[in-house]
């Protein structure tokens, strides 16, 4: 089956829930595929972390039983994904994957895999823990964040404890065992004496020892493993299947995954600014008729990106993008922008074009299979 070929769609209201939606959409896409001959053996549903419910993992079925073969990303509201993550850390058992993105390889992610199986609801279940070496930005921010604030603290906490002088070792020992410590640095403490020498002329030239009072002397140093686990951490998120892993290796399921790009770039053209900001639809019906023709724009979008691409692919040769430069993987955008000049002219029944076709116009139209005729041939 092509990629990000839309087959099927349906309009919902914005106050579902997705989990409920998910639902839903789990029996009728089986159906739908039933209808054209599909089991549930030949297709992965593949979805993002709303999908992972008890319900609807119970349909789905686990990896002895699988009902609908499955991939998705498990939500950080399950308990076991922290306890996964970090088990694959402190491991350190990583099987390597590599870079996935075959655009600018120099700073695309190289990402490995940590993989074992867990029992959910009384089903087994395949997981995988991805690492990515670009970590999560948003995520190491605050961790950032968090360490300058916890090192605030840490000194607070030093400024505290060592202006206070105690009368004997062992409640300086207590003060520094009963101290809060900080969460992302150590306080390296020592007791010392600190002696106060009485007042006048010292006898023989050596000053008398008048009291002694007992101080901490403290060093605030990160912890630096667990800040760096902290990072590795930020770069890891979990993936929850029934495909065995003689069906897909872990490789093979993270890029099945990462397919999903595709299906969001989809709802960015349906759901596009330009067009749905400015249209008001009051009754259900005009939504839906509104709906099917954004549905069959981007269905005639994405089959002519798929005709230049697999043109491309059987001729073994390239097409001019941006700035006359050449690439293998054009896009219907791409496409349009090479015709925006292009105008026909109109009289009668006739038409012609206002100025001849370009060698990268034509380069176009021979990978979607067409002649400049559709220009000015009018079919009867």
């Amino acid at each position: 089956m092509e990629k990000d070929i839309p087959i099927e769609a349906k309009i919902y209201s914005g106050n579902e829930d997705d989990k409920t939606i998910s639902k839903g959409i789990l029996s009728r896409i089986s159906s739908y595929m039933a209808k054209y001959g599909i089991d549930s053996k030949g297709y992965i549903y593949t979805s993002d972390c709303c999908m992972v419910t008890g319900d609807n993992l119970a349909i789905m079925g686990g990896l002895d039983s699988p009902g609908v073969k499955f991939i998705s990303r498990m939500p950080a509201t399950f308990g076991a994904v922290s306890t996964l993550v970090s088990e694959a850390i402190s491991k350190n058992m990583w099987t390597g994957i590599g870079i996935l993105s075959e655009e600018k390889k120099g700073e695309s992610a190289y990402y490995r895999s940590y993989e074992k199986e867990v029992s959910i609801e009384g089903r087994i279940f395949r997981v995988v823990v991805i690492h990515s070496d670009f970590y999560d930005r948003r995520r190491k921010k605050k961790i950032d964040e968090e360490t300058q604030k916890d090192l605030e603290k840490a000194k607070k906490i030093k400024k505290k404890l060592t202006s206070i002088e105690y009368f004997c070792k062992k409640d300086a020992q207590v003060a520094a065992e009963n101290r809060k410590p900080p969460k992302y640095h150590k306080l390296k403490i020592s007791i010392e004496e600190k002696k106060i020498y009485k007042k006048g002329r010292p006898k023989n030239g050596k000053k008398e020892v008048a009291k002694i009072r007992y101080v901490l002397d403290i060093d605030v140093l990160p912890d630096d493993k667990l800040i760096e686990n902290l990072k590795e951490e930020a770069g890891c998120f979990v993936l929850i299947s029934n495909v065995g892993p003689g069906e897909h290796s872990a490789a093979g399921i993270l890029k099945i995954y990462k397919e999903q790009y595709g299906i969001e770039k989809n709802f960015g053209f349906l759901k596009d600014p330009l067009i749905v900001n400015d249209l008001f639809l009051k009754k259900p019906e005009r939504i839906e008729a509104l709906g099917f023709i954004l549905v069959i724009s981007l269905l005639l979008w994405r089959l002519a990106e798929r005709s230049m691409r697999r043109y491309i692919g059987q001729k073994k040769t390239t097409i001019t993008r941006w700035n006359k430069r050449q690439t293998e993987s054009p896009t219907t955008f791409m496409m349009s922008t090479k015709f925006c000049s292009t105008h026909v002219l109109k009289k009668g029944k006739t038409r012609w074009l206002s100025r001849p076709i370009n060698n990268v116009q034509r380069q176009y139209l021979e990978a979607l299979g067409l002649s400049e005729e559709i220009f000015y041939t009018v079919r009867e």
